[in-house]
């Protein structure tokens, strides 16, 4: 189960993070409560309804070296493809620029499989989103 308690301030902070996704030459901006029509035409483009956007780093939001990041993201990335999905890289960052993630936009994915990708990598919460709809959170 993702966690159920997370401080106000770790949540606002996820709630007024920047999420980039790139695809191509450019830089798609995603925000939790948004609609994008621009990942609504990625969606198109690729065929799919839906995506994730997740990371494996900094594990229940806790700072880990970046060595140790770029070992968990390179798992969750095997993993992604072992799986077979369709993936575009993407950052999520604070909206001052304190911190950034590695993460990455799976598409296609249901929500019960993007879950499990969290939990095993230990993450408080994931964006999830369909197309045509706002973006969410999912703790």
């Amino acid at each position: 189960m993702l966690s159920s308690k997370i401080s106000r301030e770790l949540e606002n902070a996820y709630l007024n993070s920047i999420y980039k996704v790139f695809v191509r030459d450019k830089e798609i901006d995603l925000r939790i409560g948004k609609k994008s029509l621009e990942m609504d035409m990625v969606l198109e483009e690729f065929g799919f309804d839906n995506f994730a956007f997740l990371t494996a780093a900094n594990p229940k939001s806790t700072p880990k070296p970046e060595s140790e990041n770029r070992k968990r993201n390179t798992k969750l990335e095997n993993e992604i493809i072992q799986k077979e999905f369709i993936f575009l890289s993407g950052i999520a960052q604070a909206q001052n620029g304190d911190w950034q993630e590695k993460s990455f936009c799976i598409l296609g994915i249901d929500l019960k499989t993007a879950k499990a990708f969290a939990e095993k990598f230990e993450q408080n919460a994931f964006l999830y989103g369909l197309k045509n709809q706002m973006l969410e959170i999912v703790y």
